[in-house]
């Protein structure tokens, strides 16, 4: 038995034009520097191996100082903190490791799409964040990616058809409002 690639990557692949939800044969389309490093990198991956690729909404959740639940939950009584209201996609809670899991058995190759059912925007995001927490004072403002350092602009659409991958693995995707509540409680 061999040792198998499974490469993570983003939505950023794509421009986020599309009216509908992103399926894996979307033709991708990077707007800035780290989507078009992501995308050569899945790149790689295909040229030189069959083994799979799993892309996820940036709206993930990750154990770091810079995830956006710590950041919101971190900010009580500032002024100032703003989200994007245009950009919509699927907070994505602890679902790297069951795409690896996934991706390594033999009959799954190539690209999947991997989120939490459903969608949302940054600025619903945060405002749920701060309703399930019960913390009141943290100052929420909507703004456009517009208003976004130039070059760190993402896709407006970030909405993945994520049918191949519970297809492939059985799973069904669980709703984001069900997973960022779960994960919240977890981190108290």
């Amino acid at each position: 038995m061999r040792a198998r690639v499974v490469y993570t990557s983003t939505d950023y692949v794509f421009d986020g034009q599309k009216e509908s939800p992103y399926v894996e044969d979307d033709l991708p389309h990077p707007l800035n520097v780290y989507g078009r490093s992501k995308l050569q990198g899945e790149r790689y991956v295909q040229d030189l191996t069959e083994d799979g690729v799993t892309r996820s909404d940036t709206m993930a959740l990750w154990k770091t100082r810079k995830q956006f639940c710590r950041s919101i939950l971190g900010k009580p009584g500032e002024e100032g903190t703003y989200d994007r209201h245009d950009q919509t996609g699927s907070p994505t809670v602890r679902l790297t490791w069951q795409a690896i899991s996934t991706l390594i058995q033999p009959n799954c190759r190539g690209v999947f799409h991997v989120a939490n059912s459903g969608y949302c925007t940054w600025f619903t995001f945060g405002r749920f964040i701060l309703d399930i927490s019960g913390l009141a004072g943290v100052n929420l403002r909507p703004i456009t990616s517009k208003e976004l350092k130039p070059g760190s602009r993402p896709p407006l659409n970030s909405c993945f058809n994520c049918g191949k991958f519970e297809a492939a693995s059985g799973i069904t995707l669980r709703p984001w409002s069900e997973a960022v509540k779960e994960y919240l409680q977890s981190t108290k």
